[in-house]
């Protein structure tokens, strides 16, 4: 996956109003589908679709599946 600059990544985060947005906001910067996604960050789809719908309250290892799939840190999934 192709990692965004620091000010990129930033732009996404105030741009987006929840953690749901911002997980969002990365997939499509990465132009990837939410099932390639899931797959490739180890996780279910419907685990995150919930996510991206801000449903659901993830345990630390989801979020550290996805921080490093994305190639960000965990608190970088949430809006700045």
């Amino acid at each position: 996956m192709t990692e965004l600059t620091k000010t990129a990544l930033l732009a996404l985060r105030r741009a987006a109003g929840t953690r749901g947005q911002v997980l969002k906001a990365l997939r499509a910067a990465a132009g990837i589908a939410g099932m390639t996604a899931a797959v490739e960050a180890g996780i279910s789809y419907a685990t995150l679709s919930a996510l991206e719908n801000d449903h659901g309250n993830p345990a630390e290892s989801t979020l550290q599946a996805l921080a490093s799939y994305y190639g960000v840190q965990i608190g970088d999934l949430y809006p700045a």
